[in-house]
Formats: structure tokens, sequence, C-alpha cells
């Protein structure tokens, strides 16, 4: 179980119609890792290289950390759960300095999902 707060670096210029940032925040509160298709499209990288967002297809799109998380999510996952990561209450202080970054960064990747899907 790992909590990390991370910057993903976008490597697909194109993505998400121009709309994904060239970097933006991401919270990562996850055990495992999807194991992606050969076929996926990588948006964007975590700072050790792998996978923050991937696209599968023309409309299916994946995140490695949550996009638009809030502190208290993940306060919400400590409590239900017996498993908790090293250094929660750092990376939460962490997470909470990262905020506006992160509702800054989330308005742009959702234009950017609401056109890739053509949900408008």
């Amino acid at each position: 179980m790992r909590f990390v707060v991370d910057a993903a670096r976008r490597v697909d210029q194109g993505a998400l119609g121009d709309h994904l940032p060239e970097t933006f925040p991401i919270a990562v509160y996850m055990r495992d890792r999807p194991v992606l298709p050969a076929d996926a499209r990588i948006l964007a990288v975590d700072s050790a290289g792998e996978p923050a967002l991937f696209q599968i297809r023309d409309n299916c799109f994946g995140f490695l950390g949550h996009p638009g998380i809030k502190s208290a999510m993940i306060e919400d996952l400590i409590m239900e759960f017996d498993e908790t990561p090293q250094r929660t209450a750092e990376t939460l202080d962490q997470l909470r300095g990262f905020q506006g970054e992160i509702a800054g960064a989330l308005g742009t990747l959702t234009v950017g999902l609401v056109e890739a899907m053509r949900l408008m």
C-alpha cells in the first residue's frame, strides 16, 4: 500500500485535444497497478516514469492516481481499512498543500476528457 503526492508529466503533445497540462499534481493511494494492453497510449507519466494517464481506443481513459482528490477522501479511506501506508500524516499535509493546484488542473483535464470522449 502506498500513498504519495507526485507530479505527472505529459509525454504526448496532442493529448486530450491539447488540454492536458504539461505537468499536473496527482495523489496515489493504492496497492496495485493495472497491466496495460500493448496498444495503450501513454499520455502522462509520474516522476518514476510509470504511466499516470493512459488512453485505450478512442474514449477509454485511465488515471493511476486521482486527478481531483481531496484530503478528506484519503482520510475516509484510512478509516475504512486496517492497512495504512507509511508516513500517512506527512503525506496528508503535503496533499493539503497541493489542493489548489489539483483543483486548477482538474478543470483543464475535465475539459480535455469531455472533448476527447465527445460528450458535448
